[in-house]
């Protein structure tokens, strides 16, 4: 198979129609001009399937309740989550995407609403968290504060690439000390790819008598699962000894490092790193006897880990997924490193799953792919390659549609591997604008863009809706928006500016009609943005017009 270093992949929109209703993408932004000014509020008004894009900025915590749901930090700067994140009740055909987010709570009064920064519990379906930051928090309330890890996972699958995770400790003056796990499994099916995760380190408070506290494990598997790859499982530093309060008063002894991964039960690893933290130093007494520092923690403690022999497969998804290209799709490179001579293929699904098989040496997340398989790269010498891929989806209406994308590897013995999965949210290339009046059907005519955006393709269509049925009307277009009530007797709004170019008499037909646009008879060019609107004659309750509200789509070569 003998394939270009660098290759282009077009999926086609047809093969990417969604079978489930429509999503919609709703813009939340601390510093106003978005739909939204917080998370939660943008949480509360979703529906199953909906994407929430959050701009950079502080954001209060938030939970979601037994909803499909993508939430993606945007644009440049951080998107940091000064709370907990709950997610609950997930059906098996339901998946929650956290990306580039910032979770980074620090004190929480008690009781808390989670149990951990990250928790997912009574859930059956998937939560994918990539490219985050989780640090634990402080239940906090003097005399009964507690220490609480990034992520605690109880039920469903959970899948991690490319995130840090770091436990967090306490020490007050309530005599409230504790440290925590990086991660705390008990019920779930966790994979983590590329991933750091690292135990709270141990704290001292000289003259409370109780010593300094060990550090705690980077991972806890208490029951559910664990696979890793390529990943890093580091157990917190012991807390330090402290010499003694006053002569005659014993000093305090350094305390243990943290196990890298605690566990109840077998994981399975490839390619991973297992470190135990430092043992805390030893101090010195004052009329009593110097005392010993800490035992560096072990890589492992409890049942052993299966090891798979590597090396393990990467296909790291290195561009900002969800962000549409310039001609309308999806632009995404992937990183493959494997062996030389591997041939690479690439699946893809709008569902996801979450099916662990260890003779694959990873995890399988797309879900009876629809695109797929398609072969995609055979690695030269090096091993390692950068394929890009170019990928249309959105379809009739939609403004965002999840996938789930995932390489996988075949050596010379035909033997595969799994790479790491991806999830990717596609924006639509066409935004709604402008608002139109109800018409005789009691409701406001809506229209709508997809196709491709390409002059050059010159596939582009929009479908209006909500029509009255057996009417005429003309197709509007133009480079240059408005939002101009119209005359009386006429309803609607016109939401061009001139110069407006007007097209051809079109039929409503029973209510929804669809035009093919000619965008290569309009004078158009790569990048500017073109607007379209139907208008139509209406008897609402007399003899009227009215308008459909406005399309706008960015075009491209």
């Amino acid at each position: 198979m003998e394939l270009p270093d660098r290759l282009v992949l077009y999926l086609s929109l047809a093969t990417l129609t969604p079978a489930v209703a429509l999503a919609d993408v709703l813009t939340v932004d601390a510093a106003g001009g978005a739909d939204f000014l917080d998370i939660p509020q943008a949480v509360a008004a979703a529906s199953d399937g909906d994407t929430l894009l959050v701009a950079a900025g502080d954001y209060s915590g938030f939970a979601i309740q037994g909803l499909d749901l993508s939430v993606l930090g945007s644009g440049t700067g951080v998107t940091r989550i000064d709370g907990t994140v709950a997610v609950d009740a997930l059906a098996a055909n339901q998946t929650v995407i956290l990306d580039r987010l910032q979770l980074i709570p620090y004190s929480i009064a008690y009781p808390a609403p989670t149990r951990g920064t990250l928790e997912v519990a009574a859930s059956q379906g998937v939560v994918h968290v990539q490219r985050c930051e989780l640090r634990g928090f402080i239940e906090s309330d003097c005399g009964f504060s507690t220490a609480r890890p990034a992520a605690l996972l109880t039920s469903g699958a959970v899948f991690f690439s490319a995130c840090e995770l770091i436990g967090t400790s306490l020490s007050n003056s309530c005599y409230d000390m504790s440290s925590s796990v990086g991660m705390r499994i008990g019920g779930a099916e966790v994979a983590l790819d590329h991933c750091t995760i690292t135990g709270g380190t141990g704290e001292v408070r000289a003259g409370f008598g109780s010593g300094s506290i060990p550090g705690s494990a980077g991972v806890r598997l208490q029951s559910g699962a664990l696979f890793a790859s390529s990943s890093a499982l580091i157990g917190g530093d012991g807390g330090d000894g402290a010499p003694s309060p006053e002569c005659g008063y014993p000093a305090f002894p350094g305390s243990d490092g943290g196990p890298g991964l605690q566990a109840q039960q077998t994981s399975t690893l490839i390619g991973c790193t297992l470190m135990g933290g430092d043992g805390g130093a030893g101090a010195y007494g004052c009329g009593t006897p110097d005392v010993p520092g800490g035992a560096d923690g072990p890589a492992t403690s409890g049942a052993p880990p299966t090891v798979l022999a590597g090396p393990a497969r990467t296909s790291r998804w290195t561009s900002r997924w969800w962000e549409p290209s310039a001609c309308g799709g999806l632009r995404v490179e992937v990183e493959l490193e494997g062996v030389a001579g591997d041939e690479v293929f690439l699946a893809l699904s709008d569902t996801a799953t979450y099916m662990f098989a260890p003779p694959l040496s990873g995890v399988w997340l797309p879900l009876n792919p629809t695109i797929g398989p398609i072969p995609i790269a055979v690695l030269p010498a090096s091993g390692q390659m950068t394929v890009t891929l170019d990928l249309r989806s959105t379809a009739l209406g939609e403004r965002a549609i999840d996938h789930f994308v995932q390489a996988y590897f075949v050596d010379a013995q035909g033997l595969p591997s799994l790479g790491t999965p991806a999830s990717i949210v596609v924006l639509s290339t066409a935004e709604s604008y402008c608002t139109s009046a109800p018409n005789s059907t009691g409701s406001a005519a809506r229209i709508d863009a997809w196709g491709s955006p390409s002059i050059a393709t010159n596939d582009l269509s929009v479908t209006a809706t909500s029509l009255p049925a057996g009417r005429f009307g003309y197709l509007l277009s133009s480079g240059l928006q408005g939002a101009t009530p119209l005359p009386a007797p006429s309803q609607g709004t016109l939401c061009l500016a001139l110069p407006i170019v007007r097209g051809a008499i079109v039929d409503t037909g029973a209510g929804t009609a669809t035009f093919d646009v000619d965008l290569q008879s309009l004078p158009v060019s790569a990048g500017q943005t073109w607007n379209f609107q139907l208008w139509f004659r209406d008897m609402n309750p007399g003899n009227t017009s009215n308008t459909t509200d406005g399309v706008a789509v960015v075009l491209c070569d």
